[in-house]
């Protein structure tokens, strides 16, 4: 797991958007990050909206969809956002379906997320996978 920013000690609430991008035989044996992960931070009091996704096209509607949080938000502006995308990944970028995106298409695809008037912190989890990926 890798952190971006460091979380300060007095952050308290926190809305937390997990998107997972699962491969076939995860599914099919029921192998989920997101799914405990969702879990805990609930118990712990986080908002949490989790994407299970199969494709790029499933992960480009979870980062827009999230971007639209200024058209509907009546939350105080200081709580955080942290967006968690678990994949399976490598130097290159990490894996969606049948489809490889470079860390710059990523970038890309959550960077409006990011420029929102929110305190953001980003963490990315992964499993390394082949350079063929």
């Amino acid at each position: 797991m890798t952190r971006f920013n460091s979380f300060p000690k007095d952050f308290g609430k926190m809305s937390i958007f997990i998107i997972e991008a699962i491969g076939p035989f995860e599914m099919l044996e029921g192998i989920s990050e997101g799914d405990s992960l969702n879990i805990v931070c609930k118990q712990i009091g986080h908002d949490v909206a989790y994407f299970k996704t199969l494709s790029e096209h499933d992960f480009e509607n979870a980062c827009n969809f999230i971007k639209t949080i200024p058209n509907f938000d009546h939350k105080p502006k200081n709580e955080c956002l942290c967006i968690h995308l678990s994949a399976h990944g490598n130097e290159t970028g990490l894996t969606f379906g049948s489809t490889h995106l470079s860390w710059e298409d990523i970038f890309k695809k959550v960077r409006p997320i990011f420029e929102m008037d929110y305190h953001a912190y980003r963490v990315v989890s992964g499993d390394k996978v082949s350079s063929d990926a």
